[in-house]
C-alpha cells in the first residue's frame, strides 16, 4: 500500500537527518531522480519490476556518506574499499567468479562504481560484460542503476558493443525508453549501433535493431548508409533491401 511506501521513506529520512541538512537534500535529490510518487500503490510500482528493484537499491545507498557516492564521472582504474585499492581488473574478476555478494558489499561502500569504474578504452563494467560475452555478469549488472548515456573512448554506447559481438539476448533486457535513447547513438566516426552490426555482419542483431526503429538511412562520416560498407556480406545487404521494401 501507499502507507508502506510512506513508512519506508520516513525510516530513511529519520536515519539520515542525524547527519545534517546536506544528507537530507541528497535524499530528496535521489528520490526525485527515480520519479516516485508515494501516493501510488505498490501494485502500481510492481508493474515495472526493474524500476522497483532499482528503487530499493537506491534506498539502501541513502545511508552512505555523500563523499563516498561521488558521480558517474570516470574516477580512474582504481577505487577504495575498506582501505584496499581495487583495480577494474580486481572488480571484474569478482564478477567473473560470480562472487555477487562481494560485489554487493563494494556497491554499498561506493555505489557509483557501477558507472564510474572504467577499464580498457574507458569501458564500463556493463560494456565489458557485453564485450566479453558474459551474459551472466550482464544480467547481474543490469540489477543496478546504470547510466546508459556513458560511452567508451571510441564513443561506443552499450548497444554499439552488442552490434559488434552479435548477441541478441542482451538487447532483450533493455526497456523501450533505453532503446530509444541509444539506438541511433553515434560514435567518433558517426557510426550507430546498426552500422557496427552491419560492419560485422551480425544478422540477428541487424534484424532486431531495424525492428526496434534504428534509422537505416543515417550516414556516417564517410557518407555511407549502414549497408553500403564494403564489409557487408550478401545476407546483410538482403536484410536491408527487404526491410526497405516493407518499410
Amino acid at each position: 500500500s501507499s502507507k508502506d511506501v510512506d513508512d519506508l521513506l520516513k525510516v530513511r529520512f529519520q536515519y539520515n537527518e542525524k547527519d545534517g541538512s546536506k544528507q537530507t537534500r541528497f535524499i530528496l535529490q535521489k528520490l526525485t531522480d527515480f520519479i516516485f510518487d508515494v501516493s501510488q500503490s505498490l501494485d502500481d510500482f510492481n508493474k515495472n519490476e526493474e524500476l522497483w528493484q532499482n528503487y530499493f537499491r537506491m534506498a539502501f545507498t541513502l545511508s552512505t556518506s555523500i563523499s563516498s557516492l561521488g558521480t558517474n564521472k570516470r574516477d580512474g582504474k582504481t577505487m577504495e574499499s575498506d582501505g584496499t585499492t581495487l583495480s577494474f581488473g580486481d572488480v571484474w574478476k569478482i564478477l567473473l567468479e560470480k562472487k555477487f555478494a562481494k560485489f554487493e558489499e563494494i556497491f554499498h561502500q561506493k555505489p557509483n562504481i557501477v558507472n564510474s569504474l572504467r577499464g580498457i578504452y574507458d569501458r564500463t563494467l556493463l560494456m565489458t560484460a557485453v564485450n566479453d560475452d558474459r551474459f551472466d555478469v550482464f544480467v547481474h549488472l543490469m540489477k543496478y542503476p546504470q547510466d546508459f548515456s556513458l560511452v567508451s573512448k571510441q564513443g561506443y554506447n552499450v548497444l554499439h558493443f552488442v552490434g559488434w559481438y552479435g548477441k541478441v539476448r542482451p538487447l532483450e533486457m533493455f526497456d523501450q525508453q533505453t532503446i530509444e535513447k541509444l539506438i541511433d547513438g553515434r560514435d567518433e566516426e558517426n557510426n550507430t549501433p546498426l552500422y557496427v552490426a552491419a560492419f560485422f555482419n551480425n544478422h540477428d542483431v541487424i534484424r532486431w535493431l531495424l525492428a526496434k526503429g534504428a534509422d537505416h538511412e543515417l550516414k556516417n562520416k564517410f557518407g555511407q548508409r549502414p549497408d553500403e560498407m564494403d564489409e557487408c556480406d550478401d545476407v546483410t545487404k538482403e536484410i536491408f533491401r527487404s526491410f526497405r521494401l516493407s518499410w
